[in-house]
């Protein structure tokens, strides 16, 4: 799975728990209905940007 998400997304999920939360953007993705609240977010792992 994390090789999968490394393919799709560019990140390890280990690099995830890295992820500045207290910096980022994010707002509910409500462009469809999912069965559950989706939330984007913007932000640094380091100093590359992720979203």
């Amino acid at each position: 799975m994390n090789r999968s998400n490394q393919r799709k997304h560019g990140v390890a999920f280990a690099k995830a728990y890295d992820f500045e939360f207290s910096t980022c953007l994010e707002h509910v993705d409500d462009r469809e209905f999912y069965g559950e609240e989706r939330i984007v977010a913007l932000g640094f792992i380091g100093g590359t940007l992720f979203t």
